[in-house]
């Protein structure tokens, strides 16, 4: 059973045709997906947070074919490379005209964790970060 689910989960988030591949010696933190209304069509968003070494990286794509990459941000907080935990969870708020690329994590402060932010404007196609607390 536990076998079962393990390749199910794989063949979901694998080297699928659907997504483009992951970056090699990265190591994958999560991933995530959303489909966004533009008038009459719709728009599919990827986002891929993932680790080399002590360095996080979170990559956007925005489908066609092939999957265009519109962006690589080199995280990191006050000057300093963040290395996200494994753990984190890759969040998507959209509103009207943007995208929000957030997990919430321990960085900088020990004592509270801090979001930090990609935040993508659809109608100008320009990315940029933030942080809070």
């Amino acid at each position: 059973m536990l076998l079962l689910l393990a390749l199910l989960t794989g063949a979901a988030w694998g080297e699928s045709a659907d997504f483009p591949a992951d970056p090699a010696d990265a190591t994958v933190v999560d991933r995530v997906s959303l489909e966004v209304s533009a008038g009459d069509q719709s728009i599919s968003f990827y986002a891929l947070l993932y680790s080399r070494g002590e360095q996080s990286f979170l990559e956007i794509y925005k489908q066609a074919t092939p999957w265009q990459k519109l962006h690589t941000w080199k995280i990191e907080f006050q000057g300093e490379p963040v290395n996200v935990p494994p753990r984190s969870v890759l969040h998507i708020l959209e509103d009207d005209a943007q995208l929000v690329f957030f997990w919430r994590s321990f960085v900088g402060y020990q004592e509270g964790a801090v979001s930090l932010a990609l935040t993508y404007d659809r109608a100008t196609g320009k990315f940029s970060t933030s942080w809070s607390d």
